[in-house]
């Protein structure tokens, strides 16, 4: 069967949850409707003019990119100019656009985790971690119910702790009520008081998951009405961030550890920044113009700063700090990020049992630096 716009929404909000975006940034649905049908869909880091023809030619409905378009407020839609023309040939062809971007940037699994995947880093973890606030859900449940509950609850994303999923802590008591006239009781009579075993089970989850992970506990309970409390926590979880930084399996120069930046990107020239021998063991990445990072990675002992559009003021500033840098252009330390979540779409696909297939543009414009 073929799937919904909002279904795979749904799919990469789960890997890469909206909240993530910083506050400047346009994602999510942009163009089309959230109930259309999607059979084909294509990625792509940004959505062009060749892009779209291929989306048309190949007849996918949906362009999944990683920057946004439109990504600023349009005032006139004027279809002489390039966004325009662009705009309305999606729109007649119903062509939706969705933008995953700066929550994919920080996303773990997204355009960061990948690059550092791709240049074969260890031990990796986020530059700047993304902390986000924490919910206690505490729900009582009658025996024999409970793993019902904690599943659903747990599929809706809570009970994550670090690297463990599925976090809970239950302890059995007694409860009462007395059913009331126009009451269906899962157990016990109307006006009788009852008194039943029941569990209290706790976990946790993001706070932005909340409604959800409420909605699926009420789902899943026998219960008509539910006794259940949320309390806010004042420690945080950490959920992937910006940039990445990690180790190599063994110390290279700053020319070898280039060479292999170069083949793994597959890239035709970089721009370096850095004396050659400068011995490279500990790696930051940032996809994108990840400049901002610079600082936190000096800081946080890499060597060497993988990312693109460097300024050169930047540089200077960079290597007064110890740190090395290493352009590989906008595109193409984005451009893995596009290909892991083609990846993580397709095996949404197959545990759902979606009909839709997707790809990875092939009209992209690639721009390296040549050198």
């Amino acid at each position: 069967m073929s799937v919904s716009c909002a279904a795979i929404a749904a799919a990469i909000e789960k890997m890469a949850p909206l909240a993530m975006a910083e506050s400047w940034d346009n994602v999510g649905l942009l163009v089309g409707c959230a109930d259309q049908m999607v059979e084909r869909a294509l990625l792509t880091v940004d959505v062009t003019t060749p892009v779209i023809e291929e989306a048309i030619d190949m007849g996918a409905t949906m362009l999944i990119t990683h920057h946004p378009f439109p990504f600023q407020a349009l005032k006139r839609l004027q279809t002489d100019t390039e966004a325009g023309c662009m705009l309305s040939s999606l729109l007649k062809r119903d062509i939706a656009v969705y933008a995953a971007h700066t929550n994919l940037d920080q996303a773990d699994g997204g355009i960061n985790t990948a690059l550092a995947k791709i240049l074969q880093l260890t031990d990796v973890h986020p530059l700047r971690p993304y902390r986000e606030s924490l919910v206690k859900i505490v729900v009582y449940v009658p025996a024999g119910h409970e793993d019902k509950v904690l599943s659903a609850m747990s599929n809706a994303g809570a009970g994550h702790i670090g690297n463990y999923s599925d976090c809970s802590f239950r302890t059995t008591g007694l409860g009462t009520y007395r059913p009331l006239s126009g009451s269906r009781p899962f157990l016990g009579e109307l006006d009788a008081l009852s008194t039943v075993e029941e569990n209290r089970l706790e976990t946790v989850a993001p706070e932005k998951l909340l409604r959800p992970v409420v909605q699926s506990m009420l789902d899943a309970h026998p219960y008509e009405e539910v006794a259940y409390d949320v309390l806010s926590l004042r420690n945080t979880h950490v959920n992937g961030g910006m940039g990445r930084i990690g180790c190599l399996e063994k110390e290279v120069r700053l020319s070898d550890f280039a060479v292999q930046v170069k083949q793994a990107l597959g890239v035709t020239g970089l721009r370096i920044y850095g004396s050659a021998e400068t011995p490279i063991k500990r790696v930051a990445v940032c996809g994108g113009a990840g400049m901002d990072c610079a600082s936190v990675a000096a800081s946080e002992g890499a060597t060497v700063l993988v990312t693109g559009d460097i300024r050169y003021h930047d540089a200077q500033a960079a290597l007064s700090q110890g740190l090395c840098l290493i352009d590989a252009g906008h595109f193409a330390t984005e451009y893995p990020g596009m290909v892991a979540l083609n990846s993580y779409l397709r095996h949404c696909a197959v545990e759902a049992g979606w009909r839709s297939d997707f790809h990875v543009a092939k009209r992209q414009a690639a721009i390296c630096w040549q050198g």
